[in-house]
């Protein structure tokens, strides 16, 4: 399994159009693919035509009331499913604070998910948060793949993520 997170610490970049493109693609190609819509706005899910709405919502991801698996929609798209959206999701940041280890939850949810998908497209909101600060652990741990959309506004948002990569201590700002 293979994650790409298209992220940027600035909204309106094109990071869900990016996204739903490249998962597109990679299922056309015959990918066992899966977008998973963090971003409580749910472009992603829209753009799919699924409503938004996640059982228990992200609180119960997190507290394991609910499994990935359980909510993962089937699309249009053959070999393409998506984990959509919900509004609660605009609180995930204060539910990732409750757990000890607050940056290794998504990766914990991520990996019953490895032998379901070759590739698994997250759409990651905008901003600094617990949340951005997990998108960065999987890949700094795994050392899967890390897809950042690359716009005018990357310049901006890149100083603040290698902030955050070193107080996590993994890597140095440049």
């Amino acid at each position: 399994m293979k994650v790409i997170a298209c992220y940027n610490i600035k909204g309106g970049v094109g990071k869900t159009a990016a996204t739903v493109n490249l998962a597109y693609f990679a299922a056309l190609a015959g990918a066992r693919t899966l977008v998973w819509d963090l971003d409580p706005q749910g472009a992603a899910s829209f753009y799919f035509r699924i409503k938004p709405k996640v059982k228990k919502g992200g609180k119960g991801l997190l507290t394991s009331k609910k499994m990935p698996s359980d909510v993962i929609k089937g699309t249009d798209y053959q070999s393409l499913d998506l984990l959509p959206a919900d509004f609660s999701y605009r609180h995930l940041d204060l539910q990732l604070d409750d757990f000890k280890n607050p940056d290794m939850q998504l990766r914990k949810l991520l990996k019953p998910l490895k032998t379901e998908y070759d590739y698994i497209f997250l759409d990651c909101p905008p901003g600094v948060s617990l949340i951005s600060e997990n998108i960065l652990t999987i890949f700094l741990i795994l050392r899967k793949t890390f897809a950042l959309h690359l716009q005018n506004y990357f310049a901006r948002g890149c100083p603040t993520v290698c902030v955050t990569c070193a107080g996590a201590g993994t890597a140095k700002p440049s």
